[in-house]
């Protein structure tokens, strides 16, 4: 599943015209899914202070790497 990532996150990337070395795609897509995990379980276990603002952050920087 991470590769299928990468590849995703380095064809954004490179759409984008930023460096892979300085944003790795393997980096970005661990990043991303530990934010995730972390916020279902800290879901799971009631907790969900900062994760609207969190989510709101990855958004925000997501949309920027849109065509």
């Amino acid at each position: 599943m991470r590769t299928i990532q990468a590849e995703v996150f380095k064809k954004v990337l490179q759409s984008a015209g930023l460096d892979l070395e300085e944003y790795p795609p393997e980096a970005l897509a661990v990043v991303l899914e530990s934010i995730a995990r972390g916020i279902a379980l800290e879901s799971s276990l009631g907790i969900t202070r900062s994760h609207a603002s969190m989510r709101a952050l990855v958004e925000r920087h997501l949309a920027k790497l849109e065509p």
